[in-house]
């Protein structure tokens, strides 16, 4: 039954994050009669197919002593305007305690708002920081 919708389902998946309710919510309105739980049953060799083939080895680290930064960014929709959202996240190594904070683009005025924010949030930084480990 899905197989005509193969190529929207393909190209849409990814960027819901392969949440088969959405995706069948909007099969529905293109006049497709579905289910959440087929849906989910359709895309689960492409959601597989991008998980990671290893685990991670987890970085230890002591208190204070190191954190990670990075940006990420996804497509998402404010109302029915689809827009880019960059986010910048840090990680300290220790606690793992994160901050996450979205922009609307990775300017050097963003990237500092963005460490100031995230040292205030945490109460202080690290000795350290890594950048761009989180991918």
């Amino acid at each position: 039954m899905l197989d005509r919708w193969a190529a929207f389902l393909r190209a849409r998946a990814p960027e819901v994050g392969f949440n088969s309710v959405v995706l069948c919510r909007e099969l529905v309105g293109l006049g497709e009669r579905c289910c959440a739980s087929t849906v989910a049953k359709y895309i689960a060799p492409w959601r597989a197919a991008l998980r990671p083939a290893e685990a991670t080895v987890r970085f230890e680290t002591g208190p204070g002593e190191q954190g990670q930064v990075d940006w990420g960014s996804r497509w998402i929709y404010l109302g029915v305007e689809r827009v880019r959202v960059h986010l910048f996240t840090m990680v300290l190594g220790f606690s793992r305690r994160l901050f996450a904070k979205a922009y609307g683009n990775e300017d050097l005025e963003s990237l500092l708002d963005a460490h100031s924010a995230a040292f205030a949030h945490c109460g202080g930084r690290p000795k350290s920081l890594g950048v761009g480990l989180l991918r």
